[in-house]
């Protein structure tokens, strides 16, 4: 029997019925529970001992899941950058971090190419090897002594 102030809630074909629709609209549980009329605890007890209740919830969640993933596979199949994007990020394992890191990487191997450059533009001009070495001091460790190497051969081509 029903505490004092409560309603039996009536689980028929109707009932179920407006369940399914909620459910199928992407409602979450409070607004189904303000669809059907009924406390958030109610709904929680129905799904935990009706099973018609419970499947009726779950199949509509499910069916429109589907949906949502078959449209959403349209949009990848058809080029969507954004929707690639959320896929590798949700499935993926893809970070954002991976992509500011490949840009990053990016970055320094350019400015190491520029700071390459700045040295045979150096070389052609005839500096001499004192101001080249300086040159190389300020690059990353490492590089100098490669640096240092393709210097000499340059120069001995040079003379």
């Amino acid at each position: 029997m029903p505490a004092k102030g409560t309603r039996k809630i009536i689980v028929d074909d109707a009932f179920l019925k407006k369940a399914a629709e909620l459910s199928n609209s992407m409602f979450c549980d409070k607004q189904i529970c303000e669809g059907l009329g009924i406390k958030e605890s109610s709904f929680y007890e129905l799904m935990k001992h009706n099973m018609d209740f419970a499947h009726t919830i779950k199949s509509a969640r499910a069916d429109k899941v589907c949906l949502v993933t078959s449209k959403f596979q349209e949009k990848i199949e058809a080029g969507d950058l954004g929707a690639m994007i959320f896929f590798l990020k949700c499935r993926g394992g893809w970070i954002e971090e991976d992509r500011r890191r490949f840009i990053d990487l990016k970055r320094k191997e350019l400015e190491l190419k520029q700071d390459e450059l700045e040295l045979r533009v150096m070389i052609a001009s005839k500096i001499s090897p004192g101001d080249a070495l300086n040159f190389l001091e300020k690059l990353k460790p490492g590089i100098v002594e490669e640096g240092l190497m393709g210097l000499q051969q340059h120069l001995q081509r040079l003379k």
